[in-house]
């Protein structure tokens, strides 16, 4: 395995690694609805990553298994209402299971005014022996309400809002 992205290599029996494959794989489609259905916005991308017990890249080593899959949404309907969603997946051996999705909706008011709200659930669990003591655990899900103004010029700005709508004890 390489903890410095691949200038030096250790052996992996000499750190614990008794049936290491350090192997990873990552796949990706995005597809822009217009290509299929001509004069259709919008877009549509899902991944799945997998990262083998002591696979080692910039940022991306780990000492177990740890995949990864989630997707993206957005659409726009009647040229004034858009929908985006999110949703994220992260199953790591002796580590943390995380489970994301997010749901945005918004309204084009008039050429300079637009509102938007949604809806992020968030769930976290540490699998492993022993929880990190900065790290929570638990669901929560939060609610958003934006409302935008588009000056037409060089600037813009939003007022903002959140809220958390439910969360458990450890949250």
């Amino acid at each position: 395995y390489s903890d410095d992205g691949g200038f030096g290599f250790v052996n992996p029996d000499t750190v614990g690694f008794t049936s290491a494959d350090a192997d990873a794989y990552r796949a990706d489609l995005s597809v822009a609805f217009g290509d299929v259905f001509p004069g259709v916005p919008g877009r549509l991308t899902v991944y799945q990553q997998s990262l083998g017990a002591g696979y080692s890249a910039p940022g991306m080593g780990t000492l177990t298994d740890i995949d990864n899959v989630g997707g993206t949404f957005h659409a726009q309907f009647f040229e004034r209402f858009d929908i985006r969603a999110k949703a994220d997946k992260k199953e790591q051996d002796q580590g943390l299971f995380a489970d994301t999705q997010e749901l945005n909706l918004g309204y084009q008011i008039t050429d300079r005014w637009n509102i938007s709200t949604g809806a992020r659930k968030d769930e976290r669990e540490y699998t492993g022996p022993i929880v990190p003591l900065n790290r929570e655990q638990g669901e929560r899900t939060d609610g958003v309400l934006q409302l935008g103004y588009d000056s037409g010029a060089s600037w813009r700005t939003y007022a903002f809002a959140q809220n958390t709508l439910s969360k458990s004890e450890e949250r």
